[in-house]
């Protein structure tokens, strides 16, 4: 069960990291086309796909001052991680852009009036599902409202809400297992669980709980989305809490995932 949207900006920005160290001792003129070179020479390794997701970034490109970068997506993927187009331009997610970038890059994409954009296609389809577009101008606004303190980023446990209240509640997810809940209580993500059988938390043992446990964690690792912010639910301390109870609405089993644990 994915959990929240992930924008892609932390894996690509990498590669901008490494064209703008090689062309910081230029004038911003010759830093653009000495950008637009490194840029084509990227696109030999295209279409690449981001380890440990189904993300494929099928191109890149500088558009009218602004480095484009297209990327596909599965659509059940699609489904699961995906911001609305108001919430993925607001501010709030524009100042989390720019809060994972490093200062250093941020500065010289502003020096040198670059601006950002990314481009969420289907792979499906080819179908766009998104754009999220800063100019320099935009990102220069941006930084400098977060220095001054006037603009907050969303938080991780604001993009989880997000997604939980994009949840169908109640929502069958196996034969006989219907997820009845799902929201945030101080640090910890609940997902109720409900059984259509009567379980007496005395036929489990430890062995079956340490079993049920290890095939969480599983499940969540296999989620490289969520793998991209663990520094973050670390920092946070967030824990994915899995309650499960019976036909009578008794709990028998209760799993917690802490940070630590993926």
């Amino acid at each position: 069960m994915k959990k929240y949207a992930i924008p892609l900006y932390i894996f690509i920005l990498l590669l901008m990291v490494k064209i703008i160290s090689s062309c910081q001792n230029n004038k911003s003129s010759v830093n653009r086309e000495l950008i637009r070179k490194e840029l084509i020479s990227y696109k030999d390794n295209l279409p690449f796909t981001i380890p440990g997701t189904r993300l494929t970034i099928t191109d890149i490109a500088i558009e009218n001052d602004i480095v484009v970068y297209t990327c596909s997506v599965y659509k059940e993927d699609w489904e699961s991680m995906s911001m609305s187009s108001v919430v993925a331009n607001s501010d709030k997610n524009m100042a989390r852009v720019v809060s994972n970038i490093s200062s250093e890059t941020i500065n010289k994409f502003i020096e040198y009036d670059l601006g950002l954009k990314y481009i969420y296609t289907s792979e499906e389809t080819g179908e766009e599902l998104l754009e999220i577009e800063m100019t320099a101008e935009k990102l220069k606004d941006i930084r400098d409202r977060i220095k001054k303190g006037e603009l907050e980023a969303y938080t991780i446990k604001e993009i989880i809400q997000m997604e939980l209240e994009k949840l169908e509640i109640p929502s069958q997810i196996g034969e006989g297992i219907w997820v009845s809940d799902a929201y945030i209580d101080g640090n910890k993500v609940y997902y109720i669980a409900t059984i259509e059988n009567e379980i007496d938390e005395t036929d489990l043992s430890n062995s079956d709980l340490k079993e049920m446990k290890e095939g969480v964690i599983e499940g969540l690792k296999e989620e490289g989305l969520l793998m991209i912010h663990k520094k973050e639910l670390i920092k946070e301390n967030i824990h994915f809490v899995y309650v499960y109870n019976d036909s009578r609405g008794k709990e028998f089993a209760r799993i917690d995932i802490s940070p630590y644990d993926l």
